[in-house]
């Protein structure tokens, strides 16, 4: 690691102190979305911090707090209650990024976002980075969605599954907008479910804000943030480049023609819809459900062309 790289890294560290002084409580999960870490950085982070301070070491000498994945509050900051200042460089990524945002029809806080691009412009002195044509007209689902969680009111709409090839209607407690790869989604909280989802707006369908209040989802610290099911598989040499594209681990396999991987999966119903998809490329060896649906499924479609 190189000396930049430490200084970057330890100005990310010391800025977590005057982050959670501004919004104590505040989840790990909260922060990492917030800072754009994962919470698993944002707890080695902490632990961190908790052995820092002043010259010699005594207990009123080092930072202290109360922290877990559900909440965290500072309890001793050792001055540090102002976050370090940008370069001039980070300056102008983040204000990139807002720029990119004030992009994003159905934003949740939208002037927040320009408020905080405005500064950073008076800052850098700059017009302008991002270069695009702002989008005039806000979603409608956007719009839905903002007023379900501005109002803490359960949302009802119909929902097209990628992985199922069916809509259905949901009804959910809306949680927070967040934007992964040029796509809004939402994450909530499905009580028939008793756990939570995350949607595609551009996937939602006559949403309609509900009368009854949002619930209060249950927050538990995962000692996991992978899929909890994995899916052991046989994939042709020749398809060895799909790991490029999905999670998928390759074993070792010297001089063979099948190579052995394993690649996490949500839903079986999924996973049966790529195994079929890649029919030519990998075969699903376990779990066994998922392989006899694998084959009942392909056998069903000879079927199909067999009774033409």
């Amino acid at each position: 690691m190189t000396n930049l790289h430490r200084v970057a890294e330890l100005a990310r560290v010391l800025n977590l102190i005057p982050y959670f002084e501004a919004h104590p409580g505040r989840s790990v999960f909260e922060a990492a979305r917030d800072l754009g870490s994962t919470p698993q950085e944002i707890m080695a982070d902490l632990n961190r911090l908790f052995c820092c301070g002043l010259p010699g070491l005594m207990p009123d000498n080092l930072v202290d707090m109360v922290h877990s994945y559900t909440s965290v509050r500072i309890t001793n900051n050792q001055g540090l209650d102002r976050a370090l200042r940008l370069t001039a460089a980070e300056a102008s990524v983040l204000l990139l990024m807002l720029e990119s945002l004030e992009n994003q029809p159905g934003l949740i806080d939208a002037a927040a976002v320009r408020s905080a691009a405005t500064k950073l412009r008076e800052i850098t002195k700059a017009d302008a980075i991002f270069d695009s044509t702002p989008q005039q007209e806000r979603s409608e689902v956007g719009e839905v969605v903002r007023q379900a969680l501005g109002d803490k009111k359960q949302l009802r709409f119909y929902y097209s599954s990628a992985s199922s090839d069916t809509e259905s209607l949901r009804e959910v407690s809306p949680q927070r907008v967040f934007v992964d790869s040029g796509h809004q989604y939402l994450s909530a909280w499905e009580e028939s479910a008793q756990d939570h989802r995350i949607f595609r707006l551009d996937r939602m369908r006559a949403p309609e804000v509900l009368s009854t209040p949002a619930a209060q989802a249950p927050t538990q610290a995962p000692t996991s943030f992978s899929l909890g099911q994995q899916a052991h598989l046989l994939v042709h040499r020749e398809a060895a480049w799909l790991a490029d594209y999905f999670p998928i681990s390759l074993g070792e396999a010297p001089e063979q023609e099948w190579i052995p991987a394993t690649m996490p999966y949500g839903s079986t119903e999924w996973l049966v819809r790529f195994a079929l998809n890649n029919a030519d490329r990998l075969k699903v060896t376990s779990p066994s459900q998922v392989s006899s649906q694998v084959s009942l499924r392909a056998s069903q479609a000879l079927g199909a062309y067999d009774g033409r």
